[in-house]
């Protein structure tokens, strides 16, 4: 690992310098936040004029932060739902900019009702991944202790299912890993394999299985609560994994797909097992 870890320092250094520059930038912006909200607020307003949704609120008209309060008022999902299920159905600039067409629908979990798709383009996606690259150099900063040691990545897959029009459906999570810089890739404890696990118990248990053992430094999830369920799984599976990590194995309760076990490669580990056993 200290050799892994030595190659890709001039990688890190790279990377670093440019999530340092967008953390400047950002924190600039913070010595004049309202004029910045504000020109934001007009790119927007302007660059969705003549979507379905910017002609009916008379995008056209509006010049100001009143006057955008005024024709569009505070709304819910079902406010919006009529323009996104158009795009959906392959009527992209319903909602969207003509130049800006959907990757894929990022979809709720539907906890309180049908779930939500919510339309991620490629304005959207490097958006995110830029908040996320100002988090992670400012925690690293922080934390310099972290640079270049394993995460602990908790996503789900992009594509749960397909829109008609072969559009994917499902975390958007998924894609940001997916398309992730590879220095950061290769710091994942976790291969794709185990990620696309749909059954939450194996899924839970096979990250788990991953990642023990390695030097984590950060655990990232789009969900709080996934931790509290990797916490409740290993205790319930606590046997089973010492196990598993005594052995060099991986045999996750529940359904974790075939083939699973040919795409995943541990070393027989008796001393951390014999540490883990310890600890209980």
């Amino acid at each position: 690992m200290r050799i892994k870890r030595t190659l890709l320092r001039p990688v890190a250094f790279f990377a670093g310098l440019h999530a340092g520059g967008q953390l400047r930038t950002f924190l600039r912006a913070h010595r004049r936040t309202r004029q910045v909200q504000e020109r934001l607020l007009g790119e927007l307003v302007a660059r969705h004029v003549r979507t379905g949704f910017g002609r009916d609120h008379r995008f056209e008209a509006i010049g100001s932060l009143e006057a955008f309060r005024a024709a569009v008022p505070i709304g819910s999902y079902e406010t919006l739902k009529p323009y996104v299920r158009r795009v959906v159905d392959g009527d992209s600039t319903a909602l969207l900019p003509a130049d800006q067409p959907v990757l894929m629908f990022s979809q709720t979990s539907g906890t309180t009702g049908e779930p939500k798709l919510i339309p991620v383009t490629k304005r959207f996606l490097a958006e995110m991944r830029r908040g996320w690259n100002i988090w992670g150099i400012a925690a690293l900063r922080d934390h310099p202790a972290g640079w270049l040691r394993p995460v602990f990545q908790i996503s789900s897959p992009m594509q749960e299912r397909l829109t008609d029009g072969g559009i994917p459906c499902g975390a958007i999570s998924g894609l940001l890993a997916q398309t992730q810089k590879p220095i950061v890739r290769r710091m994942y404890t976790s291969p794709p394999a185990a990620v696309a696990i749909a059954d939450p118990t194996a899924k839970c248990y096979t990250l788990l299985r991953c990642g023990v053992g390695r030097d984590v430094a950060f655990i990232t999830t789009a969900n709080p609560s996934s931790t509290i369920k990797l916490i409740e799984t290993g205790q319930a599976h606590a046997e089973r994994l010492i196990r598993d990590v005594a052995d060099g194995t991986c045999r996750p309760p529940g359904q974790a797909g075939d083939g699973l076990g040919s795409k995943l490669r541990f070393r027989p580990n008796p001393a951390l097992a014999r540490q883990m056993e310890q600890g209980l």
